[in-house]
């Protein structure tokens, strides 16, 4: 009974560990795709909307590296390069 319950709980840890390495990926790439926005636009009101949006992006996945240096959480790094 005890063996399943560990199981379990590892189980979790890895499907945990899986949700943060993916959100990691997909705020990668939403960066990528503000940076391209940036180059798309020359309206100031929109620029301004943008750098606001990549703030809070950047913050956020500030948040989730530092959630996966607490886990000590072995992340490719390469996969986010961000621009």
């Amino acid at each position: 009974m005890v063996l399943i319950m560990a199981k379990r709980v590892e189980s979790g840890e890895k499907t945990l560990k899986n949700e943060l390495i993916e959100e990691m990926y997909i705020l990668s790439e939403k960066l990528k795709m503000q940076d391209d926005a940036f180059n798309l636009t020359d309206d100031d009101d929109i620029i301004e909307a943008l750098i606001y949006e990549q703030k809070a992006l950047q913050s956020r996945f500030a948040c989730l590296m530092k959630r996966a240096r607490e886990m000590k959480l072995e992340v490719d790094f390469e996969r986010f390069k961000l621009c």
